[in-house]
């Protein structure tokens, strides 16, 4: 079951999304998410990356693309239609410092946390 759908305002098509997608590189980052969530929320301050909707065009054109959610946290994305994705180092960086701010184990974020 898909949480939204994206569509190509160019062609007018529709992707069935599972959940927010990040695509971009060092230098332009940007979140594409139609849906505000507090996963989102939290990797918009950690990047201070910017959240539009783009066409499929520039996901397949971008040099990493990942999954993010509650469950998911960010997963890295390994293929939108015949575009491969590498290693996705940049993902993967996000993917382990986002583990350690949920996770209380970055003092500078540690405010953000509500001990239970």
């Amino acid at each position: 079951m898909t949480d939204i759908a994206y569509l190509d305002p160019r062609t007018g098509r529709t992707y069935p999304l599972a959940t927010p997608r990040w695509c971009g590189d060092d230098q332009a980052p940007l979140l594409l998410t139609p849906l505000p969530g507090i996963t989102r929320d939290t990797l918009i301050q950690l990047t201070g990356a910017q959240s539009r909707m783009v066409p499929l065009a520039e996901l397949l054109e971008a040099d990493e693309v990942f999954a993010c959610g509650t469950a998911a946290e960010v997963a890295p994305v390994a293929q939108i239609e015949d575009r491969l994705y590498g290693d996705n180092p940049v993902t993967r960086e996000l993917q382990a410092l986002y583990g350690r701010v949920v996770r209380g184990q970055e003092a500078a974020y540690r405010h953000w946390l509500t001990d239970v």
